[in-house]
């Protein structure tokens, strides 16, 4: 009886453990274990967004432009929407700070000849003007000269156009102060 009882011992540790590996494959096919297979597109995709994070816009602007296509063909249509999202917020991103450093002293010396040499540098260098750093270099705002007038209040005194403008403007701040008061 002992020979019998070691033999449906065993037929039953193996019915045990084929049982769990059955269990374990069916698991793993139903919560889509096979998912972890990348398309080509959703490939681009994820290194366009890991080298977003870090702050490396062209470079990923490159990759979410290849993307796109390729998610398209692959029919994955939530994927292509977040990667035409993703490329049209870098885009604007790109056009709201387009200018780097030499650019942006270039644009004041223009926009302000009577400004020195020294003061450009100072502006430039003390970060009040508005600036972001992507691509591993500062980029400043394409309203950064012009913002800088209401900064420094001398650069608004001498463009006396923009000056009156100003006047006009805190007179009626003032008129409108006055008659919510009232």
């Amino acid at each position: 009886m002992s020979k019998k009882r070691c033999s449906n011992d065993k037929l039953d540790a193996t019915r045990a453990v084929i049982s769990i590996i059955l269990i374990i494959f069916l698991s793993c096919l139903s919560a889509g274990c096979q998912s972890t297979y990348k398309t080509m597109g959703e490939d681009l995709y994820q290194q366009a967004l890991n080298l977003e994070k870090q702050k490396s816009f062209t470079q990923a602007a490159s990759l979410y432009d290849q993307a796109l296509p390729m998610l398209l063909e692959e029919k994955n249509m939530e994927l292509a929407t977040e990667c035409s999202e993703a490329l049209q917020r870098l885009t604007l991103f790109q056009a709201v700070y387009p200018y780097k450093t030499e650019q942006i002293k270039d644009i004041l010396l223009h926009a302000y000849p009577q400004a020195t040499t020294e003061q450009i540098k100072s502006w430039a260098s003390s970060k009040e003007m508005e600036h972001y750093v992507w691509d591993g270099e500062e980029h400043y705002s394409a309203d950064a000269a012009q913002n800088l007038k209401f900064r420094y209040l001398e650069l608004m005194q001498a463009d006396r156009v923009m000056e009156k403008e100003y006047y006009d403007l805190v007179i009626d701040i003032n008129n409108c102060t006055t008659k919510a008061l009232v």
